[in-house]
């Protein structure tokens, strides 16, 4: 019951982070998408789904600025003092799989 919890807990820290990536996602051709080899060699066989974000990118935008650089998040401290990760500053690019049903995210 714990696990679920904080599962639970963290749901809404995970559905920033991807709203945030899709907010710094532009419409403008970027040439040929590449995908981190050793990310991609991670995501199941039976994905209908990848998304991608490259944090670096994402940092900069003037939504990433406004909301969250220098504002307290207390999923992300309460996860970086968990994990000893610090997504804000450790992870270089995210990839999202899904096949519907689940979604693993990748770093």
């Amino acid at each position: 019951m714990v696990q679920r919890a904080k599962r639970t807990r963290r749901l809404p820290g995970l559905l920033l982070s991807v709203n945030l990536a899709a907010l710094g996602c532009g419409s403008a051709d970027s040439g040929p998408v590449r995908v981190d080899p050793a990310l991609a060699a991670l995501a199941p066989a039976d994905a209908v789904f990848l998304g991608g974000v490259r944090m670096e990118a994402l940092r900069a935008t003037p939504v990433y600025k406004r909301w969250v650089e220098n504002k307290p998040q207390t999923f992300l401290d309460d996860f970086a003092r968990e994990t000893g990760l610090d997504p804000r500053r450790d992870v270089t690019e995210l990839l999202l799989a899904s096949d519907g049903k689940q979604t693993l995210t990748m770093a």
